[in-house]
């Protein structure tokens, strides 16, 4: 991939299973937004965000991101992020930029 590049992916979840992005060694990536399948009690269920750096979590939404929320968020390969399928199947996403 390539500076400017489109970077996102789809996948369907497991309960409480997790859709983790790291970019490669020496990329970096704007996150611009992610998405969510699951609707609860007639409104969209809300994601959990975490961001890793291998061995501290730090939690960026915990159920407080609206599904097809927009936002600037970068990642790189030592500071990466992953979604969580908080108590039930669903299907998530991300979508953002290569900047590097």
């Amino acid at each position: 991939m390539a500076k400017g590049d489109v970077v996102s992916e789809i996948a369907s979840l497991a309960a409480n299973a997790y859709l983790t992005y790291q970019p490669a060694a020496e990329t970096e990536t704007m996150i611009t937004g992610f998405t969510n399948s699951t609707v609860l009690s007639g409104v969209f269920d809300r994601l959990r965000v975490e961001f890793l750096d291998g061995t501290n979590i730090t939690i960026f939404g915990d159920g407080t991101i609206a599904p097809n929320s927009t936002f600037k968020i970068f990642v790189n390969n030592a500071h990466y992020m992953r979604t969580k399928a908080n108590g039930e199947a669903r299907i998530q996403g991300y979508f953002g930029v290569q900047t590097k």
